[in-house]
């Protein structure tokens, strides 16, 4: 009797139809099963409770209590009521979590269960119960962002689910990375998330911290918020997606100015309780996008710009001195100021000036510490145009460098006394220790920035208060201000200093503030060094003394200068060149940026050669008369 009907329970299927795995701890989960048992014979029977192993592809994880079966011959319904489930060997869980989510299909197992089995006139068995249970897996599963919403300082991605396999899971609150197919960041996201059967949409909200490098990206699961093992085994959740439009140009918008003002969603929650700053924002976007597209301004810039000004200017005649108006000024200004206009630039940095002095000053408390920062750098931007000090107070401390930049490492401690004694020998200048100072933060701060792209570092932290990226570059702009600022016009810093300085800005406007390079004001710093070096009498000295340095200021000076003055830079470039015997396009482009980075492998790209607007075959420079 026993071994027929072992045989019988073991010729008998189990085919599951949903799993519901909820509630996770860091050790427990409730599992609820809805199954079906066929091929058990002609004879009705009834198969006592018993206690079971689950055991899935890394072995077994839990116990499962299995209720009374009754059976017949066309098939049983088994619905195992919800029940706590405590994780015995949680790698195997992991294993068994990771194959529901990943794969295509998967086995369950339940083993090692002991009961009887009753069947009509009273007769019964002891029967070795062991079923196999193949199921579909989640394979991915599939997702789609059927939906995108921006604003509010971020967005709010609907995700839709496909879930071929019977297992459901409740993810609480999930949360995601939105990377390249390269593995750098695009966004952050997080939401609640229940996998149902079938097709399943749920919303998570986010913060872009990267730039989309298409349309093609990875949508990866890096833990929840809850404490469980969801932490553990939701890392398994990893599916490519398409980014809609709208998110792919919002990271595009955010990525490409990573100051603390500029065409960043921080800025639209003010933006949007306040008209005249709305429409001053809005013409600030619309002319970020413009100068990336390279295409004239469109007509709303003008149109949004006009409506700011109106309302500002009534707001002026009636004594307003809010937040609002403030940003809206300090927009102005800066257009102005980026634009090498000084005389328009004087007048707004004027005005910005009597605002603020209204509120108590820039350090007053009435103002939000994203209002300082852009103050400051309209400020910083005006003094450029101007050829000016700044007019404002820092709020930076600049006593302690190590809290802004961070310690340098060995190499830019090293390189930075050395091309400081290089500076002071060749003029005898007490600035030679500050541009050795510079160039520690340019390095330091550079790469932050590289790490901000990478998705390695933070553009900005949870409180405001806190040093931001956009403060250690203040930082460094300020150090630069009196290489190039002639204090006593009787007694006028070397032009080393001065174009150094100039070439400073340069790359803090266009680099590490990430501006287009196309502004009025790189163009006019460029000019401002083509005419330092031409009044120098020794430029052949400097060109052979600071190769490495000189270098580096005509390939930044070559991109962004005005197409009169690019020949200069390309002849003095060429000089250089020649002299170190570089012909090849891709030793010329790793000359240019040896000066910051002399201890890198460059890697070079025919781009970036095409990019420099300097001559690049010394051959060919000789031909056509540049040398």
């Amino acid at each position: 009797m026993n071994a027929i009907t072992q045989y019988i329970v073991n010729s008998s299927k189990l085919e599951v139809t949903l799993i519901k795995i909820t509630d996770a701890t860091p050790d427990t989960f409730v599992m609820e099963i809805e199954s079906r048992v066929t091929n058990t014979g002609p004879v009705s029977s009834t198969i006592s409770p018993m206690t079971v192993d689950l055991v899935g592809p890394g072995g077994a994880f839990g116990k499962l209590d299995l209720p009374v079966i009754k059976t017949n011959s066309s098939g049983t319904d088994v619905n195992i009521p919800a029940q706590l489930i405590k994780i015995t060997d949680k790698a195997a869980f992991k294993a068994f979590v990771t194959a529901i989510l990943r794969d295509e299909s998967l086995l369950l197992q339940l083993k090692n269960g002991k009961g009887t089995v009753k069947a009509m006139m009273g007769m019964t068995a002891q029967i070795d119960y062991n079923k196999d249970c193949p199921l579909k897996g989640m394979h991915g599963p599939k997702t789609t962002i059927s939906k995108t919403e921006v604003g509010g300082g971020g967005f709010k991605n609907t995700l839709t689910v496909v879930n071929p396999s019977p297992l459901e899971l409740d993810l609480g609150t999930i949360k995601q990375e939105v990377r390249n197919k390269n593995g750098s960041v695009i966004a952050l996201q997080q939401g609640k998330a229940y996998l149902l059967r079938g097709e399943t949409s749920y919303v998570v909200e986010g913060k872009v911290v990267g730039k989309a490098a298409g349309e093609e990206a990875v949508i990866v699961a890096t833990g929840v918020e809850e404490d469980n093992w969801h932490n553990e085994t939701i890392t398994a959740f990893e599916e490519p997606v398409i980014l809609p439009k709208e998110l792919v140009n919002v990271t595009v918008v955010v990525e490409r100015t990573v100051t603390c003002v500029g065409p960043r969603w921080e800025w639209y929650p003010l933006a949007v309780r306040d008209p005249a700053f709305f429409n001053a924002l809005i013409s600030s976007t619309s002319s970020h996008a413009a100068y990336l597209q390279q295409v004239d301004l469109p007509r709303n810039f003008y149109i949004h710009r006009g409506e700011a000004i109106r309302q500002v200017n009534e707001r002026i005649r009636q004594g307003a001195h809010d937040e609002g108006t403030i940003n809206c000024v300090a927009l102005f200004s800066q257009q102005e100021a980026f634009e090498g206009r000084p005389e328009t630039a004087l007048t707004h940095i004027n005005g910005l000036l009597t605002i603020v002095s209204a509120v108590g000053g820039p350090h007053s408390p009435r103002l939000t510490p994203q209002t300082r920062r852009h103050i400051y750098l309209s400020d910083l931007a005006a003094c450029i145009s101007l050829d000016s000090k700044p007019l404002i107070e820092p709020a930076l401390d600049l006593s302690n460098l190590e809290l802004i930049f961070g310690r340098p490492s060995a190499a830019t401690g090293s390189y930075t006394k050395t091309f400081g004694n290089r500076l002071y020998n060749f003029t005898g200048s007490s600035l030679s220790d500050l541009a050795g100072t510079v160039l520690w933060g340019l390095r330091n701060v550079s790469e932050r920035l590289e790490g901000i792209h990478e998705g390695t570092e933070m553009l900005d932290t949870p409180r405001a208060t806190d040093i931001q990226f956009t403060d250690r570059v203040e930082a460094v702009e300020r150090l630069v201000h009196p290489l190039w600022y002639v204090e006593d016009p009787e007694n006028p810093q070397h032009p080393i200093f001065r174009t150094f300085g100039w070439a400073c800005l340069i790359y803090i406007y266009t680099i590490l503030r990430e501006l287009p390079k196309e502004l009025g004001v790189n163009t006019m710093l460029a000019n401002r060094i083509k005419l330092a070096l031409e009044a120098c009498p020794e430029l052949n000295v400097l060109l052979a003394t600071f190769q490495d340095l000189l270098l580096w200021q005509m390939f930044l000076c070559g991109r962004v200068a005005d197409s009169r003055d690019r020949p200069f830079f390309a002849q003095q470039a060429t000089k250089i060149l020649i002299v170190r015997k570089t012909e090849s396009s891709d030793e010329i482009v790793a000359a240019s940026k040896e000066f910051l980075w002399p201890e890198r492998l460059v890697e070079i790209t025919e781009d970036e050669s095409e990019e420099s607007g300097v001559s690049y075959s010394s051959d060919e420079a000789m031909k056509n008369g540049i040398a």
